[in-house]
């Protein structure tokens, strides 16, 4: 195999894999989970959780809260947070409407937490 056509076999199969990761990022919808079930399948796996915010707390630019699904409430945990991020989730919390939080569903101190990626 000489150098051109192994530079061209390069070319290919960085565009396959460039147009794949574009795919993924535009048509990938995590799981949407339900806070009255177990969850324990979803532990370390990106999720989507509809829910009421509640107890939102700012701390050393970290933002806790809860969101909640009837009586069961779920910790949640933003780090770094924008102003914008902040203003949206207090909006969320005044109005009492049903938010849509993607992120990732782990164990912390062996309770269920989402640590929030996206905020819909």
């Amino acid at each position: 195999m000489n150098t051109d056509s192994l530079r061209y076999l390069v070319i290919i199969v960085s565009i396959i894999g460039i147009l794949l990761l574009t795919l993924q990022i535009y048509f990938y919808n995590p799981p949407e989970i339900r806070l009255v079930n177990n969850n324990t399948d979803y532990l370390d796996k990106v999720v989507t959780i509809k829910g009421i915010i509640k107890d939102v707390e700012l701390k050393d630019n970290i933002l806790f809260f809860k969101v909640c699904e009837y009586s069961r409430c779920l910790d949640c945990v933003i780090f770094n947070t924008s102003k914008n991020q902040t203003n949206n989730i207090n909006s969320f919390t005044n109005s009492k409407n049903q938010i849509k939080l993607t992120g990732k569903y782990t164990l912390y101190n062996e309770k269920p937490e989402l640590i929030v990626y996206n905020i819909d």
